[in-house]
């Protein structure tokens, strides 16, 4: 049986925190103004409600106890001020257990007027200067529970001690709001201020809040069930007994009834109001538990439709990995016997050769999408010229074209400059296009093949005039084992991962491919669109001619247009930082790292890099959040800054997760220095700042 782990409700956590550092500053101040009053011999500040009055000492321990419940509310406590913390916490300690040992053996330790003198006969006072035995009990409490939690230990018994300071309190504080003297006003037992209790009671919530995810509040700020009635019931259930007792006193003095009626009336009343809190918190809880179910129903669907997907795949591979097969054995067969003239000899032979090519092609995209999963598939980046490489992959492809009677109409301008980027994976992708447009497009159909150079950018299209891709299926068309037919009756061959591999082949290019169609029988298109160097567009803009590119002799790479550039390396480990800033300062690039997401937003708010590269895991705050956060400040300062993932967790999910959070390119590690040059290149230019590159 799994261990169940408690999920929070982030909400109510965070309101939790802020409403201890509240509550925390509200008892600071509460002492700071009580002692500007003896300093200042203010009488309205020492007894702000009735005529008792808060002793000085009562108000430097508020005062002590305040800031050191406001310092737990940090996120990160520094040694100095934890120590300062708990050097508060045992002052507030020490004022209170010598106070109360006064109280219980009757001995005077001389430290009631330490700061001020007070006039013997003050109310519900034993002694002058005094703090009567509730306060001197409450800051015990308050002291211990202080300590426990800078102790980092115990933290239910430091909670539970907080609780009973706050009982303590709030039976004050009823006292008060029912005028019974005896709850407040007896000098050797109960003698305590207005504000004195009232402080104490925001103290014990303070400390209760500002550790919510542990010990007994847990159960309070949980996201389950049993979080979601406590904090629907809890507020009421302290408010509604409080509140009805009140008025059926109010009603009693003012002799609208007697005791016997208003005790039998606020019965009923209690008894209705939490009927139907009850009610409404059931109907509320069986929402949820509604809502919980349908999703739960929902994940079951996805799982089985999972399951589903993956025996149709299983059953496909099998079919394409046997037809093949079947045939190599069958021909094979029949040249073991012998019996086949020359013409059926050539026969089997090209059947075979071209069964085993089905077959390894096969294994491949197998192997590409095992590749792409597990972040292993790289790139051997090289100059490419991308109209001899559509040539070349036509030319592949002629005998099918021609076998079905497809006439082929190609635009290929003279190449501008030379892309960067891995031949054989590039025309890998023109090849799936292209095969699919003959797979798909009937005898005597139609197919173009389209390259431009426009805005930065390389666009190559294939067209054709073939069945086309329905609707419903389009935004699906580039997602693994995904086919328009998957059924047996299906006139079309294949695993479903030839635009699932373009697509990823692409996007590691820092391009974008897309597809589009009118719907069934309307013919398909699809555009590859890849950035092409700043240089080189500006080179065939002024003369049209190609650019000699002033390549670095070591890795064939535009020193020139890095020289002086800045980038921000953000990565948790120090050997990664090291390394990506010694390969950029070999270009010229104004390089500054950072070991945390903290320390680079530090760094932005005072240098603007042209790009951030960025690891995703890092501890306290991962590449998502800090990427989310850049953009919040882009939007303010109106500059973007393109960002590169550069990360251990190379699946493919991850990648599309970065790429959505934010993020222009996507890099896997272990990464070779020219691939990450070679990136950033191609990043800094206008087209690799758009989101999704």
């Amino acid at each position: 049986m799994s261990d169940f782990v408690i999920q929070f409700n982030g909400r109510f956590v965070a309101n939790a925190e802020r409403l201890a550092l509240a509550l925390s500053i509200f008892v600071l101040l509460v002492g700071a103004l009580v002692l500007a009053g003896w300093l200042f011999a203010i009488e309205s500040f020492k007894a702000l409600y009735g005529d008792i009055t808060m002793k000085a000492n009562t108000a430097l321990g508020l005062t002590f106890a305040g800031a050191s419940s406001g310092l737990l509310c940090r996120e990160t406590l520094g040694p100095r001020l934890r120590r300062v913390g708990q050097l508060l916490a045992t002052l507030v300690l020490l004022i209170g257990a010598l106070t109360l040992s006064e109280h219980l053996i009757g001995w005077n330790l001389g430290i009631d007027e330490l700061l001020f003198t007070e006039l013997p006969g003050a109310l519900a006072t034993t002694s002058p200067g005094r703090m009567g035995p509730n306060a001197s009990a409450s800051f015990t409490l308050c002291g211990i529970a202080l300590l426990l939690f800078y102790s980092g230990q115990r933290k239910a018994l430091a909670q539970s001690l907080s609780a009973l300071m706050g009982l303590i309190a709030l039976l004050t504080l009823i006292g008060y709001a029912y005028q019974v003297e005896a709850l407040y006003g007896i000098a050797k037992y109960t003698g305590i201020a207005f504000h004195t209790t009232l402080a104490f009671f925001a103290l014990s919530l303070a400390l209760l809040s500002s550790h919510p995810q542990q010990g007994i509040v847990a159960a309070i700020s949980s996201a389950h069930a049993g979080g979601i009635i406590a904090r629907r019931l809890l507020i009421p259930a302290m408010l509604v007994p409080f509140l009805l007792n009140w008025l059926r006193l109010l009603g009693q003095q003012a002799g609208y009834y007697d005791l016997g009626f208003g005790s039998s009336l606020m019965a009923v009343m209690a008894i209705a109001l939490f009927t139907f809190l009850i009610w409404f918190n059931a109907s509320k809880l069986n929402h949820i538990e509604r809502q919980r179910l349908a999703a739960e129903a929902e994940a079951r669907a996805q799982a089985e439709k999972a399951n589903r997907l993956k025996d149709e795949f299983l059953a496909t591979v099998s079919h394409e990995l046997r037809t093949p097969l079947n045939a190599v054995l069958g021909w094979a067969t029949l040249l073991g016997k012998g019996d086949l003239d020359a013409e059926m000899v050539s026969r089997a032979l090209e059947a075979i050769e071209r069964n085993t090519k089905a077959q390894a092609q096969l294994i491949e995209d197998l192997l590409d999408v095992s590749r792409i999963a597990s972040g292993k598939l790289h790139l051997e980046m090289q100059p490419v010229n991308l109209e001899a490489l559509i040539q070349m992959t036509v030319e592949a492809m002629r005998p099918a074209i021609a076998a079905k009677g497809i006439t082929l109409q190609m635009n290929l301008p003279p190449a501008i400059g030379e892309f960067h980027g891995d031949a054989q994976r590039l025309q890998q992708v023109i090849l799936n296009l292209l095969s699919n447009a003959v797979k798909f497009t009937p005898e005597h159909g139609h197919i173009e093949v389209n390259l431009e150079y426009r805005e930065a950018q390389a666009q190559i299209s294939v067209s054709d005039t073939g069945s086309g891709i329905a609707g419903d299926f389009l935004p699906y068309i580039f997602d693994r084992f995904q086919q328009a037919d998957s059924t047996s009756t299906r006139k079309h061959g294949g695993l479903g991962l030839g635009l699932s591999i373009a697509r990823h082949l692409v996007e590691a290019h820092g391009g974008t491919i897309t597809a589009f169609s009118d719907g069934d029988g309307a013919g398909a298109r699809f555009v590859v669109r890849l950035p092409l160097p700043t240089a080189t567009v500006k080179s065939s803009a002024a003369n049209g001619n190609a650019l000699d590119l002033n390549l670095s002799p070591q890795n064939n790479l535009d020193a020139e247009a890095l020289n002086g550039r800045k980038v921000l390396a953000v990565d948790d480990d120090a050997n990664t930082r090291e390394m990506v800033s010694g390969v950029l300062h070999q270009y010229g690039i104004q390089v500054r790292t950072a070991s945390s997401a903290k320390e680079a937003l530090d760094i932005l708010a005072i240098w603007s890099p042209d790009v951030m590269i960025c690891d995703l895991g890092m501890p306290e705050e991962d590449g998502y959040s800090l990427i989310d956060k850049v953009r919040q400040w882009e939007a303010a300062s109106g500059k973007l800054i393109p960002a590169i993932a550069l990360t251990g967790f190379a699946q493919v999910e991850e990648r599309e997760r970065a790429l959505a959070a934010g993020f222009q390119l996507f890099l896997g590690k272990p990464i070779e220095a020219q691939e990450l040059l070679v990136a950033l290149a191609q990043l800094l230019n206008p087209i690799g700042q758009g989101k999704g590159v």
